[in-house]
């Protein structure tokens, strides 16, 4: 449920920097029961997320193509044209710099992307669609896949210790491209994260993305009561939550 939370409001939260003590969040659960016994947990139906002093709501709905998203209650889409991370569970070591001394070299050089230590195998995922135009090794970067997306932008991960994709490969937002590694010019396994635009390298912890497709105007009412609803569970959640059953199979 912890993961699940973190692909809702991936595009919105880094939950390896913005999570404070203090920060809050609800979730309203599909449960699963086979012969009146609970068997598993089905999909988050709704959420919210406090941190910051500012609180984030997702709201489960089919998209125009019948499948499953999460809204906001405007019915604005959660999902950015990019993630925040490309990993879910890391923490950042080094950030974007134009004069930091490297730890190998010892000399002060650019640093043009963030580090994320990691365990080595951590997959690492792809932060946006787009085309990879290179999966291969690459001097001091290591093994490096590097993606161009649309409107200029491009994305590389380096040090991987595998690539799982090749170079002209499509690649949807969440799929994983390699994992994390020490190769090349490393002190240890993590990733090198870098986001470029028409070729200029910008810092990855500042970049804003543009918001996915939202609700159409045709659908707003059917989803405005499906919000409706999830959303008085939610509230009613601190009393006695109504239990939705449903046979597994």
């Amino acid at each position: 449920l912890a993961m699940e939370l973190v692909e809702i409001f991936g595009s919105d939260i880094d939950f390896n920097t913005d999570i404070q003590k203090g920060d809050a969040f609800e979730l309203l659960v599909e449960k699963k029961y086979l012969d009146g016994e609970f068997s598993r947990n089905g999909p988050i139906l709704a959420a919210t997320m406090t941190t910051g002093g500012k609180t984030f709501t997702g709201i489960r709905y089919d998209d125009e193509n019948g499948k499953p998203a999460y809204y906001a209650p405007d019915g604005k889409a959660l999902k950015r044209s990019f993630l925040k991370a490309p990993l879910k569970v890391i923490r950042i070591t080094s950030r974007f710099s134009m004069a930091r001394r490297h730890p190998v070299l010892k000399i002060v050089r650019p640093h043009l992307g963030v580090d994320y230590a990691a365990p080595t195998g951590t997959p690492v995922q792809a932060v946006g669609s787009g085309t990879v135009t290179f999966a291969g090794r690459k001097g001091g970067n290591g093994n490096m896949v590097r993606i161009r997306h649309a409107g200029g932008y491009e994305t590389a991960y380096l040090h991987l210790s595998r690539i799982r994709v090749k170079t002209g490969a499509r690649v949807s937002q969440g799929d994983v491209i390699g994992n994390v590694g020490s190769t090349g010019i490393s002190t240890g396994p993590h990733l090198d994260f870098r986001v470029y635009r028409n070729g200029k390298a910008l810092n990855p912890l500042k970049v804003i993305s543009p918001p996915g497709e939202p609700v159409s105007k045709e659908r707003f009412a059917s989803f405005a009561a499906v919000r409706d609803s999830l959303e008085k569970q939610l509230r009613d959640a601190g009393g006695a939550p109504e239990i939705l059953q449903a046979d597994v199979k």
